[in-house]
């Protein structure tokens, strides 16, 4: 996977960005399972992602079910309307309640 997808500039915060595919999925995987093994808070910034495919959604809701189980809280920063959500409507699933929008969120 290229590190253009995938930036782990701080322990606990993953930047996502560009056309995420299946071949970035094993990366996000395993970034976020370092970053699982933490105590803090986990936050995903993909608001600089222009698509993704079902394989990253997968993804990504394994780790809010992982995050659940292990007391963690993940925050998933998106563009309000943008590629994100527009992936999760064309896969009929819904975002995790972890990740919603909020204007705190968007703040940071």
């Amino acid at each position: 996977m290229s590190s253009d997808a995938i930036d782990q500039t701080k322990a606990r915060s993953l930047e996502l960005e560009g056309d995420l595919r299946p071949r970035d999925a094993s990366a996000l995987h395993e970034a976020l399972l370092v970053a699982l093994s933490g105590e803090d808070e986990i936050l995903v910034d993909a608001r600089r992602v222009t698509s993704l495919d079902v394989s990253i959604l997968q993804v990504l809701i394994a780790a809010d079910i992982a995050g659940e189980k292990l007391g963690r809280t993940i925050t998933l920063l998106r563009v309000p309307e943008g590629a994100v959500e527009a992936s999760f409507a064309r896969a009929g699933l819904a975002i995790p309640p972890g990740f919603s929008l909020t204007q705190s969120a968007l703040s940071r």
